[in-house]
């Protein structure tokens, strides 16, 4: 609201960006997809959060990247953009293809308690001001994203 009440009162103006659930290349255990790679990778056990019937809507950094700068042009002047991946996933269907992509034996645990720190299906709350979606037709699919932090990290262990 504030940066609307400034673009209003001293014209300047803005785009506000909010994300999807990021992963990709770079990162590191904060972020959460990289951390079960790694675990999966290392361990062969996954200890999670939810129920594992949470919706994510996850996106490759590069693709977002990418989306991020083509909201500079004008467009999207004055708008608030959601920039999320192409298709909403369950969280243990991602779990799944993370087993399947390593090819063996990975014992995936939920706590079955709804985690308060994270939505359940949708990130979206009531707000006076809507998000328009922006989405690409060209874009890194999630089994192949997932491929390559899976490479990088071995990549690192064998460092």
């Amino acid at each position: 609201m504030y940066v609307e009440e400034f673009q209003r009162r001293f014209g300047l103006d803005y785009t506000i960006l909010r994300y999807g659930t990021l992963y990709g290349p770079r990162a590191d255990e904060r972020n959460s997809v990289h951390r079960y790679l790694k675990d999966a990778f290392d361990s062969g056990r996954l200890s999670c959060d939810g129920t594992g019937e949470e919706i994510r809507e996850y996106i490759n950094v590069r693709d977002a990247a990418r989306l991020s700068v083509e909201i500079l042009n004008d467009e999207y002047r004055n708008k608030h953009i959601i920039i999320t991946g192409h298709h909403p996933m369950k969280f243990k269907d991602m779990l799944f293809m993370i087993r399947e992509i390593l090819g063996k034996k990975i014992s995936i645990e939920f706590s079955n308690e709804e985690n308060q720190d994270h939505y359940n299906i949708t990130p979206y709350s009531f707000s006076p001001k809507i998000g328009q979606k922006l989405v690409s037709h060209y874009y890194l699919d999630m089994g192949q994203g997932l491929l390559e932090c899976l490479h990088e990290i071995h990549e690192k262990d064998r460092k």
